[in-house]
């Protein structure tokens, strides 16, 4: 008999990929074969599996915390924001069309039948399943259709396991009122409560446990501690990038202007982690800045509507000028075909069918097509040369060895003679941080 336990949170952004992750790991070192499930995900960040499916990119670190290769059973429901009312649906690693609120209630029951048909086939490989809830089960308007959290635990009568975040504050309310808001069926299924992110003395929190217990009847599963560490790990929701810091004490700067729908924005981590590099998220409404070494146009999954967008915030402005300033521009996926001369999309894969004039710096040309082949791919990177004061931590030291690529090995003597260029790699790929799932 396959065991099963469904970790949920009080809202987005609680802890709850992380957490399933960490315990899919500790599991694994306990002897026990392991697998991840979200029923359903929204994220523009998605990973391939090996068949060429697409799932969340948070199931796929979970797949590594498992030590099992990634599959689209894993995620059989992906939704992928192309507007503030439509999605593009992803069933079981496969775009079905775009979807909207109504489509969503007239298919709900065929939704659900492939998600617990994904879950039964994980169940055949594994002695438990690690689940992971989207959102918050509170949220009662969506209960109807809902197949992400209290919808699919009852269901499959999956235990639950509340997540609370005392780092954003309110967690008691949060916990006793999502307790109100469901229904006494709903309330049998779980189990408990995790207080999550906590800093400082956790006995000072006794009283509160006592408060939330009487409240609600849930036996309080532990206390968890804010793991700075954690950060490192690739985030899931763009939400993250409103609260991304500035820090003008690094040498090189690399600005990424937020696209209305940024998808893979983590394909940027790799240059995060460079200790003199400065990746900084451009929100709306903002300049990208005159000192920028490198602007990157990410992947969006509304090529069209987010060259508007762009536009509309006067970035191809700024980008004109960075580029007759002699800057260096990259475009990755969606962010190249904006460079090009124009983004077609005849069948309205991405929305309302027609042609969007690109920015015009590449002579590229490209037509949407219905059919969406994904791929895993090993490349080389190439070398990008960014104008930069030489300094002896960015050469000194290299952050691992690249096939067929030039390389270059700074000596303190030669430090002050190489030219006022460095060369720096660029990835396109998504690199997972073995800080926490090492071992």
């Amino acid at each position: 008999m396959t065991l099963t336990i469904m970790l949920q949170g009080t809202g987005s952004d609680v802890g709850k990929s992380v957490l399933v992750a960490g315990l899919c790991r500790a599991l694994v070192r306990r002897g026990m074969r392991v697998r991840p499930f979200k029923p359903q995900n929204m994220s523009n960040n998605a990973a391939v599996t090996d068949d060429g499916g697409e799932i969340g990119r948070a199931q796929a670190l979970q797949a590594i915390a498992c030590k099992t290769p990634a599959s689209v059973h894993m995620n059989p429901v992906l939704l992928k924001p192309q507007s503030d009312v439509g999605a593009q649906i992803i069933v079981q690693g496969k775009m079905k069309g775009a979807a909207n609120t109504t489509y969503y209630c007239k298919n709900k029951h065929e939704l659900l039948a492939k998600v617990v048909e994904s879950f039964e086939i994980l169940k055949k490989e594994a002695d438990i399943i690690v689940v992971e809830g989207a959102g918050s089960p509170a949220e009662v308007n969506l209960r109807d259709h809902d197949i992400a959290n209290m919808g699919f635990a009852l269901a499959t009568q999956t235990p639950v396991i509340l997540i609370g975040d005392i780092d954003r504050g309110g967690v008691i309310a949060s916990i006793v009122g999502t307790h109100t808001l469901l229904s006494d069926e709903d309330r049998h299924l779980i189990k408990g409560y995790i207080i999550n992110k906590f800093r400082g003395d956790m006995s000072l929190f006794d009283d509160a446990l006592n408060t939330i217990t009487n409240h609600t009847g849930w036996k309080n599963i532990g206390i968890l501690p804010f793991i700075e560490s954690a950060r490192k790990l690739p985030a899931e929701d763009a939400v993250i990038l409103d609260h991304a810091e500035k820090n003008n004490q690094k040498n090189i700067l690399i600005a990424v202007p937020m696209l209305s729908r940024i998808a893979n924005f983590d394909d940027m981590d790799p240059l995060i982690s460079e200790p003199d590099v400065e990746v900084r998220f451009i929100p709306p409404g903002e300049i990208i800045p005159a000192n920028a070494d490198l602007v990157i146009l990410p992947g969006t999954k509304a090529t069209r509507a987010d060259l508007t967008f762009f536009r509309k915030q006067g970035w191809d402005i700024d980008l004109a000028s960075h580029i007759r300033r002699g800057g260096t521009v990259l475009g990755i996926c969606g962010g190249y075909q904006m460079l090009g001369n124009s983004v077609c999309d005849p069948e309205g894969i991405e929305g309302t069918p027609g042609d969007e004039a690109g920015l015009g710096y590449l002579n590229v040309r490209t037509v949407m097509n219905a059919e969406k082949k994904s791929h895993r791919q090993r490349r080389t990177a190439n070398f990008l040369s960014v104008k930069h004061s030489v300094t002896k931590s960015t050469l000194a030291k290299p952050r691992g060895r690249i096939p067929n690529a030039p390389s270059f090995r700074a000596t303190p003597k030669n430090w002050a003679r190489q030219p006022k260029t460095i060369k720096l790699p660029v990835f396109t790929c998504t690199v997972y941080s073995r800080m926490i799932l090492s071992g």
